[in-house]
């Protein structure tokens, strides 16, 4: 089995913990933490590969389970790889690959007559569309000047540990290893919570 983490159970408690707003009792009653971090510690048994998005995910988080010990881990894959006995211990390789998206095969689309008339078709809503659109889709539209971009999609709940602004104010400035981001794709974020956010009604 190939197994990727999302948001696991023990460094959540952890982190829930150091906020000091709740007991374990209440954290684990609110979000069933101690049968989350059972799944994933039978997961982990279970796994032949964990799949990561950074060194930090491996040593601070898997590294908190009974199910991995990054040191362990080191000896055992060695001695596999030596052909050395391991006494009947295992543990689960892990990879990390890193967020992000590869542009070099990307080729950005000119406006052209074209396109603009394939544009205007979209948004009239004459049934010349081979398919029907859904009543959003003019207001979405109205905001792209190249329907045919590729996009990058942020979807998530309006949360600081999202990074959305981030992500936001690199596609605009186009710095650093985003330089030209723009000319390649779109950037769409839908972020919405119907709880109060920061003491606000979104």
């Amino acid at each position: 089995m190939v197994l990727t983490g999302h948001s696991l159970g023990r460094n959540k408690l952890e982190q829930l913990l150091k906020q000091g707003r709740q007991s374990k009792e209440d954290i684990n009653s609110t979000y069933k933490i101690m049968r989350r971090v059972e799944a994933e510690e039978l997961s982990l048994d279970a796994a032949e590969l964990v799949i990561t998005s950074t060194k930090q995910e491996i040593d601070e988080q898997w590294g908190l389970y009974d199910g991995f010990d990054v040191k362990l881990e080191k000896v055992l894959r060695a001695r596999a790889r030596r052909g050395v006995n391991c006494h009947g211990r295992y543990m689960p390789r892990m990879a990390v690959i890193p967020p992000g998206m590869d542009f070099s095969n990307v080729i950005a689309q000119e406006d052209t007559a074209e396109v603009d008339g394939e544009l205007v078709a979209l948004t009239n809503g004459d049934g010349a569309s081979p398919k029907a659109l859904p009543p959003i889709w003019s207001e979405v539209m109205r905001f792209l000047t190249n329907p045919h971009k590729p996009m990058i999609l942020a979807l998530s709940r309006p949360d600081p540990k999202k990074n959305i602004t981030t992500l936001a104010a690199h596609y605009a400035d186009a710095i650093g290893p985003c330089y030209g981001i723009s000319n390649y794709c779109d950037v769409w974020v839908f972020s919405c919570a119907c709880d109060l956010v920061n003491g606000k009604q979104d």
